[in-house]
């Protein structure tokens, strides 16, 4: 699926193959063995992530990886 674990985000191709198991009707994403770098990822309803025996999913410090996104939560609109 193009998920290479080089030390590069890997946030739009993830965010690409969890979108296409929602249109193909859900399922589980399998991070295999290895170092993944990746921001913030949408996981919808069907979607499940499995991350293998010496997978590592690592967070990014890059904000832009990030986005803010307008919520309102117990009444308070951030």
């Amino acid at each position: 699926y193009g998920v290479k674990g080089n030390g590069y985000s890997e946030t739009a191709t993830l965010q690409r193959i969890i979108n296409e198991a929602v249109h193909n009707g859900g399922g589980t994403i399998v991070i295999p063995a290895g170092e993944y770098l990746s921001g913030a990822l949408f996981f919808p309803r069907g979607v499940d992530l499995r991350i293998e025996k010496n997978a590592k999913l690592i967070s990014t410090v890059d904000p832009n990886e990030f986005p803010v996104i307008p919520t309102r939560f117990e009444g308070i609109e951030k």
